[in-house]
């Protein structure tokens, strides 16, 4: 496994994750409009009955949606913890272009992905692309690939930390 160069943060601070409230309460809501609509066409079941009829096809949604359509990212992911980044950039590349092509996906990922996240796939992508660089210790690749994520995401927290974290280009003190 790659080391990272001085001053980068752990690769266990890249896997926070912030969530959108207005998303979770969604989803909460549709579990709970589900949960409601078993109990009120099958009166007889009882709350629990209704709760775990009501929410399988959430839960169902959730498995299979959420694995089929971000398998990119998720080997990303996978690739970035064992230490594989030209590996983890290929597949963040192949993230950011499925989601790029398919924006439709990534905004209303609330309900298609089950996703609460802030943060979008695209805007992951970019970030994990830069971070992976940083952590192969291609420097200059990382900054280039924060600056083309904020050119796309300017409010983005997640790129401005992995920038901020940085060391400073060669002659700059």
């Amino acid at each position: 496994m790659t080391t990272a160069p001085a001053g980068l943060p752990p690769l266990s601070r890249l896997f926070f994750r912030r969530l959108s409230r207005p998303a979770l309460l969604l989803h909460l809501s549709l579990l709970g409009g589900l949960v409601a609509l078993t109990a009120r066409v099958f009166p007889a079941y009882s709350p629990l009955d209704a709760v775990l009829v009501g929410a399988a096809p959430w839960v169902v949604w959730s498995l299979l949606a959420r694995p089929l359509l971000t398998r990119h990212h998720r080997a990303g992911i996978r690739f970035l913890r064992a230490g594989r980044f030209d590996e983890a950039i290929r597949a963040f590349g192949e993230s950011r272009d499925f989601f790029t092509r398919h924006p439709a996906l990534d905004r209303y990922r609330f309900f298609i992905l089950m996703s609460a996240g802030a943060a979008s796939y695209r805007e992951l992508a970019l970030c994990n692309i830069a971070y992976a660089h940083a952590r192969a210790g291609d420097i200059g690749a990382a900054r280039a690939a924060c600056d083309e994520a904020l050119s796309v995401f300017p409010e983005s927290a997640i790129v401005r930390s992995i920038r901020d974290s940085l060391p400073p280009p060669a002659g700059v003190v």
